[in-house]
């Protein structure tokens, strides 16, 4: 974890997911639908491929079995933005630099996952948004850290692009809130450090959703 300012800690990473059976720890394929009926902690490793297809509620669940929990949105922003408030998080970070984090906002070649799988005419239920084929294309999800130049000032990797991250906090008329944009773009709910989703339920998950974890500076889990 990343010490903010003296005022909390964040995961460096993007969470990928272990099932918790009897205390023993199974792996999780970040490319499955979290199951209701089981339990999961977060993990925060380089090199890991993090965990898409999860709501916002089991990413609560799975930071708290971790000791930790879901980073606010002021932290979460915070994190991103440096000390100078910048809008993106890479050198030069007030302007925009294609292909510094792992999003395809503005390359003009790029083809999303779903009009390449559904041969342009995708239909947005769940069954498609939940497909575990997506995140496994080439030019989606990256494994944890794969850009060194989307850590922005206190090294905290792919705040940015790769997948949308939960916060714990709700808007007003209850939906929950995610952050970031991911792999596909990130500028459509406001550019880079901004981008911001509100239209979800917290219980909301599709192949874009995943999150990291924050905690207290005190006695924050060294894990």
């Amino acid at each position: 974890m990343v010490e903010i300012e003296g005022r909390f800690c964040i995961d460096k990473f993007e969470a990928s997911l272990v099932e918790v059976r009897d205390g023993d720890r199974a792996p999780w394929s970040p490319y499955h639908v979290p199951l209701a009926s089981a339990t999961y902690r977060a993990v925060n490793a380089a090199g890991a491929v993090p965990q898409g297809y999860i709501s916002g509620a089991q990413a609560q669940k799975a930071c708290e079995n971790a000791g930790k929990r879901l980073c606010s949105a002021t932290e979460w922003l915070a994190a991103c933005q440096g000390p100078k408030k910048l809008t993106f998080p890479y050198d030069g970070g007030s302007a925009y630099r294609l292909g510094a984090c792992n999003e395809h906002s503005k390359d003009p070649k790029h083809v999303g996952p779903l009009q390449r799988l559904h041969n342009g005419k995708p239909t947005y239920d769940s069954k498609t948004m939940l497909d575990p084929r997506i995140n496994q294309l080439p030019g989606t999800l990256l494994p944890s850290g794969s850009k060194p130049d989307c850590g922005g000032a206190y090294g905290v990797y792919d705040l940015v692009g790769n997948l949308h991250e939960w916060v714990s906090d709700k808007t007003g008329k209850g939906n929950g809130r995610f952050k970031g944009g991911y792999f596909n773009e990130a500028d459509q709910n406001g550019p880079g450090c901004t981008y911001e989703t509100t239209a979800h339920a917290f219980t909301y998950g599709d192949y874009s959703t995943g999150f990291r974890c924050c905690t207290a500076t005190v006695g924050a889990p060294k894990f």
